[in-house]
């Protein structure tokens, strides 16, 4: 953990934490959580059409594999 101190808008942090029904700490937290997500969906969205794949779903699931004599 560490403690930190932020200048905030007040009728923000009212806003904000009316909505959620949570208290100051786990709202930010919350909104840190939520702007690493939004960040690591956009890098992701950005590798669209960069990255191939050898193996079909078929392989990945173990289809490919000649029928069991039992």
């Amino acid at each position: 953990m560490r403690k930190i101190t932020v200048n905030l808008p007040a009728d923000l942090v009212e806003s904000v934490t009316g909505l959620s029904g949570k208290g100051i700490t786990e709202t930010i937290k919350d909104a840190l959580e939520a702007d690493i997500r939004r960040r690591a969906y956009e890098a992701f969205l950005d590798l669209r059409g960069k990255v191939t794949f050898d193996a079909t779903w078929q392989t990945l699931r173990g289809k490919d594999e000649p029928e069991k004599p039992w």
